[in-house]
């Protein structure tokens, strides 16, 4: 006998019982199953993620996994070998250009060309999730591990979509150095809380050289280099010969950084011009 959890009414099987539950109590056969069989506690994915599951019917009950979750657990052929080698033959694919993600094959451009939150729903719900702060820290994170693991490339010069040449004159050439951001500018941020040491703001920061200016560095290695000469010469700044040398430059200034512990101030913006009454006319050339 099976017996109705609202009220004191008893039926043969459980069919009968959910059509009463459904008419009489004005609810669903889900939340019938529920309460018989979860103590009132909708179960949720088996493979451990936390999602909801698909209620089946009232005979059958909920599926065990979400679609797609279930050879998380139960395939047996997925090892971190095979996985790897489906990871490198996709890229290869992408490469290639015989595969590639997101575009519709019967006009083989993406599907989100031309589309804008104002005009399609997919996309505003895509804007308003990315937004959310969790949101944004857990696709930091998965860039961040999929960067050091080397499942992501960072792209540099010609393979990089804003590469425009090699024509940034050699003073932001420098500064853009990873190796001066990781190792030397990211350091001091941290040390600083990631604010302004004199107004705490949290934004627009910089690492101003309170001790050694940075052009004088800039200047001692370019002109260590060869780059005076090359500076007045009539060779183009996207030559391959001068972005050869900066490269040269710019690396000699970052290890000069890092290995010196050059002395720097983290400030914002605002405060970081006050402490330049003036830029030196030999920075803004380089």
């Amino acid at each position: 006998m099976f017996a109705c959890p609202t009220c004191s009414s008893q039926y043969s099987d459980i069919v009968s019982l959910s059509l009463h539950y459904r008419k009489t109590h004005k609810s669903t056969a889900q939340n019938l199953y529920v309460a018989l069989n979860y103590n009132g506690a909708e179960p949720s994915c088996k493979c451990g993620c936390g999602s909801p599951v698909k209620f089946l019917d009232i005979t059958r009950g909920f599926r065990d996994f979400k679609a797609g979750h279930q050879s998380r657990v139960l395939n047996n052929f997925q090892t971190e070998k095979s996985r790897n080698n489906s990871i490198a033959t996709r890229r290869k694919m992408i490469e290639s250009g015989s595969f590639k993600p997101f575009h519709l094959k019967e006009t083989g451009k993406h599907w989100g060309e031309g589309l804008t939150k104002e005009t399609d729903e997919r996309i505003r719900k895509m804007t308003e999730a990315v937004s959310l702060p969790e949101e944004s820290a857990r696709r930091s994170e998965r860039l961040r591990r999929n960067r050091l693991s080397g499942l992501v490339r960072t792209l540099h010069k010609e393979e990089h979509s804003q590469w425009k040449g090699g024509i940034a004159p050699l003073s932001v050439y420098c500064r853009a150095n990873i190796r001066l951001y990781s190792e030397w500018k990211y350091p001091l941020l941290c040390a600083a809380g990631f604010k302004c040491s004199l107004c705490k703001a949290e934004r627009d920061l910089e690492v101003h050289h309170d001790k050694e200016e940075f052009s004088e560095i800039l200047h001692h290695f370019a002109k260590a280099a060869g780059w005076d000469g090359l500076f007045y010469s009539s060779l183009p700044d996207n030559d391959p010969t001068a972005i050869a040398m900066k490269d040269i430059i710019s690396s000699a200034v970052a290890t000069h950084h890092i290995r010196n512990n050059v002395s720097g101030v983290v400030l914002c913006q605002g405060c970081h011009k006050a402490e330049h009454k003036r830029l030196k006319s030999s920075d803004i050339q380089l």
